[in-house]
């Protein structure tokens, strides 16, 4: 007999495992790849990237637009690759900063931490105003008359409350839903897009750039600094990993894959909008004209409800991935006591942090309702959210590519193929940082600022509470296996054996 088969024909318990994971209470080994992805490729949100957001690239980097978004797909792989050096070997709701943790300490993990969630919380929050907006619109539009000043505070709440909901239920229901969500929102995206290019004969010569113009290395790290937005949040799905049947294996192809997808999804919708443009006007090169006009001018002006509500549903998706990426972060750091314990606790019916997500949550749905209450618009608040979001993003992504070769040196599994990768992406997005900030518009700075000042204060807090709570140690908590996960099972007490 094999030593397999007598392990499981004997079923011994396995001595020095302990009953419970640092992170229990949430349903372990629940969901599988597809939920994974779902939750990364909503976190990325591609229909409202690639429908709306493409005209800011355009603006920023002329010609060079389709090299940009090739640059930054380049970067984001990179990215990938290296967060799958940790997730092949750490499953953590935490994600990059259990893993920045772990490779370089409890301090750049902290920055990092705090990095990640201005970068969750501001997407989280620009999302979901813009549901609502366009929600709204959507309703004036159906109806012929001007929304009342309470409908779009309305809605925000509204949907607020449902992302609430979603999140409590459990990742089963919310990754569920926004899988269907965005397999809507890439189909659209692809329709467009091909309908748009049929329409323009397939002319991809625009792709180039304008060969009279000098090569500009600083319009392309701008282009990338505003393309970096397309791919935020598709590492949250590292988030899952305690959740996740076969976790070490599942999340890195997952993360990959997500990765690939949704590159080739906004370079097919970039050279549409390029080839498009260039039909259209015989003479543009750029990503000035929205997908949305170019497919209805070639036929498709009766869809635009239909599109519009696709990107609204495709923004209240992501802003429901990023907050659940939110909610997992908080979580992870709760266990650790770096925050309050309300934040680590879950509801034993569904296995969620319940209350952690309501109190997520409330801020989330706060932020824009105290916008709309001093300034009387939804419009103007993506100057704030969108610079935190990018750099709090960026500081993460370089802390991570630092920590990836000395996280191996300190298993002992050094290689330079890792380090040249991990150093190549850290000195990459560290560059797109440099020039995103020198760049910034006038209406970014206040922004900037103010994620600097909330950033600074609260890596502050996070340092004094660890310090005074002598929790350094402890930082950097993961899944790990339990005397259930073995085949012996748990080890039964010895005054039940003797019985």
């Amino acid at each position: 007999m094999r030593a397999l088969e007598r392990a499981i024909a004997e079923r011994q318990p396995l001595a020095g495992l302990d009953a419970t994971s640092p992170l229990h209470g949430l349903r372990r080994r629940s969901v599988g790849g597809w939920d994974v992805a779902a939750q990364s490729v909503a976190a990325v949100a591609p229909a409202g990237v690639m429908l709306v957001n493409p005209v800011a690239l355009g603006q920023r980097t002329g010609s060079f637009a389709f090299v940009s978004l090739v640059v930054t797909l380049a970067i984001a792989l990179v990215l990938a690759v290296t967060i799958s050096l940790f997730a092949r070997r750490i499953a953590s709701t935490g994600s990059l900063y259990t893993f920045v943790v772990r490779g370089l300490g409890p301090v750049a993990g902290i920055v990092a931490g705090v990095a990640l969630a201005l970068a969750y919380g501001g997407i989280a929050v620009s999302t979901l105003t813009s549901a609502a907006r366009r929600s709204v619109a959507l309703v004036e539009h159906a109806t012929g008359l001007v929304a009342a000043a309470w409908l779009l505070p309305s809605v925000i709440v509204a949907f607020g409350v449902l992302i609430v909901t979603i999140i409590v239920c459990g990742l089963r229901v919310s990754t569920r839903v926004m899988l269907v969500i965005e397999i809507l929102a890439v189909a659209t995206i692809l329709a467009l897009s091909f309908v748009v290019l049929q329409a323009s004969d397939w002319n991809l010569t625009a792709l180039a750039p304008d060969t009279s113009a000098p090569f500009d290395p600083s319009a392309v790290l701008a282009g990338v600094g505003v393309a970096l937005v397309a791919f935020i949040g598709f590492e949250s799905g590292a988030a899952l990993a305690p959740e996740t049947r076969r976790p070490l294996a599942t999340i890195p192809r997952a993360l990959l894959w997500t990765v690939i997808g949704v590159g080739v999804v906004y370079l097919v919708g970039a050279a549409a909008q390029l080839s498009g443009a260039a039909h259209l006007t015989a003479t543009s090169d750029t990503m000035d004209v929205p997908l949305v006009s170019l497919a209805a001018d070639a036929g498709l002006s009766g869809a635009g409800p239909v599109i519009d509500l696709i990107i609204a549903l495709s923004f209240l998706a992501c802003a429901l991935a990023s907050t659940t990426a939110l909610v997992r972060l908080a979580f992870a750091m709760s266990r650790e006591r770096l925050m309050p314990s309300v934040f680590g606790r879950t509801w034993t019916r569904f296995g969620t942090p319940a209350a952690g997500t309501a109190l997520i949550t409330a801020g989330i749905t706060a932020a824009p309702l105290a916008w709309l209450a001093v300034t009387g618009t939804g419009e103007g608040i993506r100057d704030y959210t969108s610079p935190a979001a990018v750099t709090g993003y960026v500081v993460a992504s370089v802390l991570l590519c630092v920590a990836a070769p000395a996280f191996l040196l300190r298993l002992g599994e050094f290689t330079w193929r890792a380090a040249i990768a991990g150093l190549t992406g850290a000195g990459a997005l560290a560059a797109v940082l440099v020039q995103y900030i020198a760049t910034a518009s006038d209406a970014s700075v206040p922004g900037l600022v103010l994620a600097a000042i909330s950033s600074a204060t609260a890596i502050a807090a996070c340092l004094v509470r660890m310090r005074r709570l002598g929790i350094a140690r402890r930082l950097g908590l993961y899944d790990s296996p339990v005397a259930s996960d073995s085949i012996g099972g748990v080890p039964v007490p010895r005054s039940d054996a003797t019985r």
